[in-house]
């Protein structure tokens, strides 16, 4: 790819080329909508594939080895900045761009941490953080400068926290029977699953007591080294969002190959607790899947449907399903989570086609997406799958605007008539009052 001078026109042809030659969700998300450099804008996008972050990191000459909380920065005189990070907590890289920003009038250089020169952000630069933003903690500060041709030499027998991402999901993929999926759909401890119970541990905020249920549920020893199974903690080793699923589809494979070995049971606290699936599918061993997993997190809603469809196909070979049991329990259910947000949102009717979910609001502004991060939009789509249907409207669901009007136009009518009334009984009593006070009060004497 040819260099540009102006970032924003760089980052697009860079998003031209995603788009073109990878696969979304699969590859990459985008995070603020597909157009969002079309006006010059913002845009976000999520580097998912090993692949595909192998060559971004080649084309802004990232160090081989993954480097936490270094950054590849670049901004031009017309207020465009471009932004390369790798992240700690995960192994997703991000690509983001942003217009308008300010350029100072002469840009102050700092010096690279290996040759001493001035490195300037006009020419791209590494900038090294000492470690990323957290919540209740102080702002990260910059450390570091290098040019990008330094960091490589800086970096190149450093050894990272999270380089160890393959090997990690490797071990992972030759224990699966250490390993199932949660109540929050995420991967945990099989052993502290078993355990009758368990679920209740999900009901609880998010206090000293979850805490130290996190302690066994999220971390598991594995061939001597203890994995951290969720990626937002901090920890040495843990296993990043690309290698999970990747662990997801292993389990998925492991049931399909083994159907005979598995049956469905119910939940053990009330599915209304729980936006989530109503089963666990339980192993001959006592190793149990809450199955709300296989539905949800894929990468994208397309990944999503795809990867649910193909769970269906699983379960309806196991021992215990039904395809009846519960429809009418589940249907309610779902109803009510769509119309719950139907009149939170103020939602006149919503579409799921292609991939594609389209929100109408009453206000008759129209929204359509195929990736979200906003968790009422992804329930909407959830909720539509599990009661099998395509469109929904705020009429279905018994949210009638109109009669909503109409009772609170008999309301203040209502209103208004004993204000009415109220109104012309007082200028009454002051009337008969007035007369009787004329009437009954005693006469002057005159003066002789």
């Amino acid at each position: 790819m040819v260099k540009k001078n102006n970032v924003i026109e760089e980052t697009q042809e860079l998003i031209q080329q995603i788009k073109k030659e990878y696969r979304e969700g699969v590859d990459f998300r985008f995070s603020s909508g597909k157009n969002a450099l079309k006006n010059h804008g913002v845009a976000f996008i999520v580097i998912i594939s090993p692949r595909l972050k192998k060559i971004f990191r080649e084309r802004f000459n990232f160090p081989l080895g993954v480097v936490n909380h270094l950054d590849y920065v670049k901004m031009d005189q017309e207020g465009g900045d471009l932004l390369y990070r790798i992240h700690n907590h995960h192994d997703d890289d991000t690509l983001s761009s942003a217009d308008g920003r300010v350029w100072p009038e002469k840009e102050k250089g700092e010096n690279c941490q290996v040759c001493g020169s001035l490195t300037f952000k006009k020419n791209g630069r590494m900038e090294l953080w000492d470690r990323e933003k957290t919540d209740n903690r102080p702002d990260p500060k910059i450390i570091a400068y290098f040019h990008p041709e330094c960091a490589k030499k800086h970096f190149a027998d450093k050894k990272q926290p999270n380089q160890n991402n393959t090997l990690i999901k490797e071990k992972l993929l030759r224990n699966l029977d250490k390993i199932c999926l949660d109540p929050r759909c995420d991967l945990a401890n099989s052993e502290a699953l078993k355990q009758k119970g368990a679920e209740k541990n999900y009901g609880v905020k998010i206090n000293s007591e979850w805490k130290e249920w996190t302690k066994k549920a999220y971390k598991v020893e594995i061939e001597g080294e203890e994995i951290e199974l969720n990626s937002d903690k901090e920890a040495a080793i843990i296993i990043g969002s690309y290698e999970q699923r990747e662990i997801k589809k292993a389990l998925m494979k492991e049931i399909k190959q083994n159907p005979s070995e598995w049956e469905i049971t119910e939940r053990e606290e009330d599915p209304n607790e729980y936006q989530g699936g109503n089963y666990i599918i339980k192993h001959k061993s006592g190793r149990r899947h809450w199955d709300d997993g296989f539905y949800h997190f894929w990468g994208s809603m397309s990944e999503n449907e795809k990867m649910g469809k193909e769970w269906d196909k699983i379960k309806s070979s196991l021992k215990g399903y039904n395809p009846h049991a519960n429809t009418q329990k589940t249907n309610d259910i779902e109803l009510e989570k769509l119309k719950n947000i139907f009149q939170k949102l103020n939602i006149k009717k919503i579409i799921y086609k292609n991939g594609k979910l389209t929100i109408e609001f009453s206000s008759h502004q129209l929204i359509s997406f195929e990736t979200t991060n906003n968790p009422e939009y992804q329930l909407l789509k959830d909720s539509l799958e599990k009661i099998n249907k395509n469109e929904l409207t705020s009429q279905e669901l018994g949210i009638n605007s109109e009669n909503t009007s109409t009772n609170t136009d008999n309301s203040l009518s209502g209103n208004k008539y004993l204000w009415l009334v109220g109104g012309m009984a007082l200028i009454a009593i002051i009337i008969i009052s007035t007369i009787l006070v004329f009437t009954f009060r005693p006469k002057k004497k005159k003066n002789n």
